[in-house]
């Protein structure tokens, strides 16, 4: 059996830190860095393993590839110039050329403002081919979870002290 004892000056302390809390987890913007990194990881996996959620990107057309390399360019899915590649993984404290980074202190929002890019991370992209390039893995929202679970508990962890 385990007994658990609570005294007055206990619940005293408890409201005093729940009331705290309140207060200090009221600005994340602290953690949105670690979310950066993390957001950043992960769509640079796709780009590197040339696959999204619904799985491997659809394969260019021997057409495309050969206007490509008449262009000069790179012949890898969605790498032609490495500008979305570049806007959608080099995420950093502030907005960089071609991306939206929104930083408030309890939401973080991160796009890419080139408009071929929503063409290729919806179902209807081009040629009906989806290439999930800004999509998420799960194992990435967990340590995304998880970065802000952990702030979370350090500055409870600092309101008790």
């Amino acid at each position: 059996m385990i007994k658990l004892t609570i005294s007055q000056q206990d619940l005293q302390d408890i409201k005093k830190s729940i009331k705290t809390i309140g207060k200090d987890v009221k600005d994340y913007r602290q953690v949105w860095p670690i979310i950066s990194g993390i957001v950043s990881k992960a769509i640079r996996r796709n780009f590197m393993t040339q696959r999204g959620l619904s799985g491997v990107w659809a394969k260019l057309n021997a057409s495309t590839v050969k206007a490509k390399r008449r262009k000069g360019y790179k012949t890898r899915i969605l790498r032609a110039s490495d500008t979305l590649f570049r806007a959608a993984t080099q995420i950093t404290r502030t907005q960089r050329a071609n991306q939206i980074l929104i930083q408030k202190p309890t939401s973080y929002s991160f796009g890419v403002d080139l408009i071929y890019s929503y063409y290729h991370d919806r179902p209807r992209g081009v040629r009906g081919k989806r290439r999930e390039h800004m999509s998420i893995p799960p194992n990435y929202i967990k340590d995304i979870e998880d970065s802000i679970i952990n702030y979370t508990i350090k500055k409870v962890e600092a309101s008790w002290q």
